[in-house]
């Protein structure tokens, strides 16, 4: 009965389940630094993004789009040897109530890179 009224009144558990962000792996066949260079180059070629700011030494990179940057991804490249880096592409956006489950722009980015893939 509890549960039914607390539902009523809106103070039930989220509807939502609660998630991760938007995220994709990508193992590519390129040295670390390539793999940044290509990973900006796409987010602003391909994105029309806006770099927010970047770490090349880092490898980590982080853009912005949409209406008052709206939306972000955050590109972290990590040498695996010297001839493969993987990359995490993170998708952040604005707090909602319901937060996107996917990301378009994360999807573009991700298959530029992934022409340099090594799966």
């Amino acid at each position: 009965m509890l549960r039914g009224v607390l539902t009523w009144l809106g103070l039930g558990a989220p509807a939502a389940p609660a998630g991760l962000r938007p995220h994709r792996s990508l193992l590519l066949a390129l040295p670390r630094e390539v793999a940044y260079e290509r990973a900006r180059t796409g987010a602003e070629v391909v994105l029309g993004a806006l770099v927010r700011s970047e770490d090349p030494g880092r490898g980590e990179l982080e853009v912005a789009f949409g209406l008052v940057n709206s939306e972000r991804l955050m590109v972290r490249c990590e040498a695996l040897d010297q001839r493969r880096t993987r990359v995490d592409l993170e998708a952040r956006f604005a707090a909602t109530l319901t937060p996107p489950q996917r990301s378009l722009a994360l999807e573009a980015l991700a298959a530029y890179l992934a022409v340099d893939s090594c799966d």
